[in-house]
């Protein structure tokens, strides 16, 4: 059973998601998406994605962790650390729609 992200944090990602998307544009023609920043390039959006939360999304208050049983509440620079840091540290796996523990 997943349990639903908090607001605080849905809200968070959607902000980050729009500053990382100011970053990437999409070439049609192409079939490219680039980095707006150092014009860098790839066919898979992903990649482009994380390569600007990595290089040129300044986010200073970071994404927090939503587990509040164990009243964590670290902070990670990019998505992929926060996603990591719940399946490492509170065994859980991340979806869209929330998080759950991880299957044995």
């Amino acid at each position: 059973m997943l349990r639903p992200v908090c607001v605080w944090l849905l809200s968070e990602l959607r902000e980050y998601d729009a500053a990382v998307s100011a970053y990437m544009e999409r070439l049609k023609e192409e079939k490219l998406w680039r980095c707006v920043s150092c014009n860098k390039t790839s066919y898979n959006r992903n990649r482009i994605s994380e390569h600007v939360e990595r290089h040129h999304v300044d986010w200073p208050q970071g994404l927090r962790c939503p587990v509040t049983e164990e009243s964590c509440y670290k902070k990670f620079p990019t998505r992929e650390g926060l996603f990591k840091h719940m399946r490492m540290k509170h065994n859980l796996r991340v979806g869209k729609r929330g998080y759950a523990p991880k299957p044995l």
